[in-house]
């Protein structure tokens, strides 16, 4: 077996190599099965476990080639037999193919590469958080920073933090019953309240979210998202204020009109009165 001859398949290399298992019989497994670019890394790790000087060869992954060309990817488990003098003669190795496996991984990692660079690039925060006093944060997206001015291990490593440090303590108590009430009626939330920047400021944003259903899941998780509506509630309040100063000033010129009325009915009585008594007085 030193020179990598394939002595002995199971029908298990037909779907691996694409060919009946008697077909690979004294072929040189490294010639035929392994991809070039790495068939002398191969070839001299298979040496060395034959001298003995791989320990750690146990569980090995590497690439086979089918006769078709195509690649797949092969989890070994290998071991080595021994001659009554306890020399090594051969290997025994036994292989599944997660090429399928690999392909998925690198397909979830791929996706979550993709949710990772949209959440990071997003305006507000995305996040995970338990339903408690505290609202403990499992996970913050990376938009936390410009939101709140403290990164996502801040606000996961003080279970306490965000209710103690950026929520604004008037707004506590609301958020709370606002939250709770949409829960038990099995609704998305959607609260606005204030939060404390890490510079000082205070700004307005907007949270929505839902409960996340799970009978595994104790407490209960809330997912959902967080964005800055500051300049929203800026416009709002100065509309608001711009109104009341409208309201004020039509109020006053209301009253203003029915006073020069009431003005204007006075004076009439009056040189009404006048021109009356002084016609009375010459009678």
């Amino acid at each position: 077996m030193m020179r990598g001859l394939f002595c002995r398949s199971t029908k298990k290399l037909e779907r691996f190599w694409g060919a009946d298992p008697e077909t690979a019989k004294g072929l040189n497994w490294f010639n035929e099965f392994i991809p070039e670019n790495i068939r002398e890394e191969a070839r001299e790790a298979h040496y060395k476990l034959m001298k003995g000087e791989l320990d750690d060869y146990e569980y090995y992954a590497n690439q086979i080639q089918t006769r078709t060309g195509e690649l797949r990817e092969i989890a070994w488990r290998n071991s080595v037999i021994r001659d009554d003098q306890g020399e090594i003669v051969s290997t025994l190795s036994s292989g599944d193919d997660i090429t399928d496996l690999n392909r998925s991984e690198i397909a979830l990692q791929e996706n979550e590469r993709r949710l990772s660079t949209l959440m990071d690039n997003l305006t507000g925060m995305v996040y995970r958080c338990l339903n408690d006093s505290n609202w403990t944060m499992q996970f913050v997206s990376r938009g936390s920073e410009k939101l709140s001015g403290y990164t996502p291990e801040e606000l996961i490593a003080d279970p306490a933090f965000v209710y103690s440090n950026i929520l604004y303590p008037d707004d506590r108590y609301r958020i709370w019953q606002q939250v709770q009430a949409a829960i038990q009626e099995n609704m998305p939330f959607e609260v606005e309240f204030r939060i404390k920047h890490k510079n000082g400021d205070v700004r307005w944003v907007l949270a929505r979210g839902l409960r996340v259903s799970s009978p595994e899941v104790s407490p209960e998780v809330l997912e959902g998202y967080i964005f800055d509506i500051t300049e929203r509630k800026q416009a709002e309040e100065m509309l608001e204020s711009q109104l009341d100063e409208a309201l004020r000033f039509q109020k006053v010129t209301v009253n203003r009109e029915l006073r020069m009325k009431e003005l204007q009915d006075e004076i009439k009585a009056l040189k009404t009165g006048r021109i009356t008594g002084v016609e009375n007085e010459d009678n």
